[in-house]
This record gives C-alpha cells, structure tokens and sequence, in this order.
C-alpha cells in the first residue's frame, strides 16, 4: 500500500510545468460527454480531474482523483457542457463516489471510479453519454487513439495552459515498451499491468498533468482508457491510463 506522503506527492506532481506538445483546440460539442471535475478549496474551485458522462446520474473517472480527503463529495462538484476551464456550463453536487476495489493493491492498477451526481444532467448539444468499450476488449499497439481535456497531455503548459479544450493524436504502446520505458525513470515501486494502456507519440511520449487524470481516451469516438498516471518531467515517458474493458462490467453495475 503507498504511503499517504508518497500518495500527496503523485496527486500533485502534475502541477509543475514541463515543456511538451501543444494540442489541437475543440470545442465541447465535439466532446460532449467531457466534464470537469472540480475541487473546492474555501470560496474557490478549481478544475482538479476529467470524467465522461456515463448515464444522466453518472460520471466515469479516476480512482486517483478521489483518494482520502479528495473523497469527500461535499468537497468536489462536477461542471458538465463547457468548452473552457472553470466557466460556463452547468454545475452538479456530487453523491457519491466509488472506487473499484482494487485500486491502489499495485499502486496505480485499478485505477478507475464511477461517482454519482445528487441531479441529473440535461442531454443536449453540450453534454451527452460516451460509448464504453465491451469487456474484456484488447487493445492492440499501434491503435490511433485521441485524448482530450484541459490538462498537460493536450496543452502547451501544465499550470498556466490556456483554458480552452484541447485534444491530441497519439498511439497506443505494447506493454512491454512502456515498462521499459519507465525502467529507471520512476521512484515509486509499480509495475505496468495488463490492465492498463500506453500511448504516446511515437517514439516520444506525453507529458502529465493533474488536470489528466480521469480524462478519456478515445479510439472511434469509444471511451478505451481512462488517464491515469505519466511524467511532467519526461515526455519520453509513455502516458498510461486504466484499460476500460478490464472493468466494463464493474463500471456497467455501479451505473444503475
């Protein structure tokens, strides 16, 4: 089990900058069933994770981003239907949150949640349900993948991006390559899964920010992957994310 200090220090590494590819801007009717989950601190929010809309109640996430305090839902809001950080579209309380159970049993392996909204979202032009991949799907190397967000891995700066949505083109990496990869490069004591996905730009990687996390990635418009954990230091690093169907049918049950 990682350490609470360990834990704080992955958490928010991904404030620091880094130099890294900027994305492509979007729009939110491009990606509809994007949100951001924000993090309140005082009178202030703030844009802290990514989800995609799974039913009219329910947001598919990541576990990291709920970890102890942030688990509090008083303390966390989900803003749905917006093109921009922290502006416009539309505000809804969080209920609850669940986090598979396995999480955190290898550190990052597991890492995915579904939260429950206390209302419920208003389909339309802005916000829509995303498609999950079928259980037990592989996902092979090579595969053009999408990410989208607000966070680092779409945009030129890690803390002081622009706040518009932005996506970028990447691929899928073997495991095998993304171990080694990492071999060297990382203090923490994990191991890449079969549960898991790489991707980044060959033969680079991407970089990492906070903002990541629980974001999507998409191949043919399909939620694959769920971001999870990278570097902010070294774009060599493949960016790795939760590999969906490992859990669709996990995710499937905690959305009803």
């Amino acid at each position: 089990m990682v350490s609470a200090v360990t834990l704080a220090l992955v958490l928010f590494a991904g404030f620091c900058t880094a130099e890294h590819y900027a994305g492509t801007p979007a729009t939110i009717e491009q990606y509809p069933s994007l949100v951001q989950i924000e993090m309140g601190a005082g009178p202030l929010w703030f844009q802290y994770c990514v989800g995609s809309v799974l039913t009219n109640v329910h947001i598919l996430s990541a576990a990291r981003c709920f970890v102890g305090p942030l688990g509090n839902p008083r303390s966390r809001r989900v803003r749905a239907g917006a093109t921009f950080r922290g502006r416009d579209g539309a505000i809804f309380r969080i209920q609850s949150i669940t986090s598979h159970p396995s999480f955190l049993t290898n550190i990052f392996d597991g890492d995915i949640a579904v939260v429950r909204l206390s209302s419920a979202l208003t389909f339309g032009s802005t916000i829509q349900q995303a498609s999950i991949v079928a259980q037990d799907v592989i996902i092979p190397a090579n595969l053009p993948v999408v990410h989208a967000g607000w966070g680092a891995t779409a945009q030129n700066d890690a803390l002081w991006a622009d706040r518009e949505l932005h996506t970028i083109n990447a691929f899928t990496i073997t495991p095998e390559v993304c171990s080694e990869r990492f071999d060297g490069s990382w203090i923490l004591p994990f191991r890449i899964t079969t549960n898991m996905i790489c991707s980044g730009l060959a033969p680079e990687g991407l970089t990492f920010g906070v903002r990541d996390a629980g974001g999507p990635i998409y191949y043919d418009d399909i939620v694959v992957g769920v971001i999870s954990f990278g570097s902010h230091f070294n774009k060599s690093i493949p960016l790795v994310a939760t590999r969906v169907s490992a859990y669709t049918d996990w995710v499937v049950a905690q959305a009803v």
